[in-house]
């Protein structure tokens, strides 16, 4: 199972964006372009491996504790700017990251804080790893197969006994 990084920002190098099954989101995105925009823009900049649009952190995310993060392992991206009340959940991995859901700071008002979040999304993310794995398993095998039939044709035209 892969570990889940606890780094208050997305690093900047391409990664997979995959949904949790659970995904939802609680906000009315239809009614503010400017919110679609900004996910879709979040979206885009984890997969090429950018900046995140200015204003996904909070303010004085290098310097303050995110409890969320630091518990659970699980970030919140503002959608427009630092101050929107609307925020987009997720965890981060080395190669990929898991979008959990859009609605507001109701998260961090449970107790304990992200209560829900972990119920809700718990499974899922372990069954999303375990899929995960297994296909990073399956395209190593491949490769494997695929290195070793390209030597033992080499070695068959070099006429090494085999």
């Amino acid at each position: 199972m892969s570990k889940r990084l606890r780094q208050p920002s997305i690093e900047r190098v391409p990664k997979k964006v995959h949904h949790s099954k659970k995904f939802r989101i609680s906000v009315d995105l239809k009614k503010t372009a400017d919110l679609k925009k900004a996910l879709s823009e979040i979206y885009h900049a984890i997969e090429n491996g950018l900046t995140l649009p200015s204003g996904s952190y909070r303010a004085n995310v290098a310097t303050t504790r995110d409890e969320l993060l630091d518990t659970h392992g699980i970030m919140h991206l503002h959608l427009g700017s630092d101050r929107t009340r609307e925020l987009l959940y997720l965890v981060q991995y080395s190669k990929y990251v898991v979008f959990l859901e859009v609605t507001d700071h109701i998260h961090f008002e449970s107790v304990p804080v992200g209560n829900l979040l972990i119920q809700q999304h718990s499974k899922a993310l372990a069954d999303l790893s375990e899929q995960i794995a297994a296909q990073e398993l399956s395209e190593l095998e491949g490769k494997t197969v695929a290195i070793r039939n390209s030597l033992l044709r080499r070695r068959k035209s070099d006429g090494e006994v085999i």
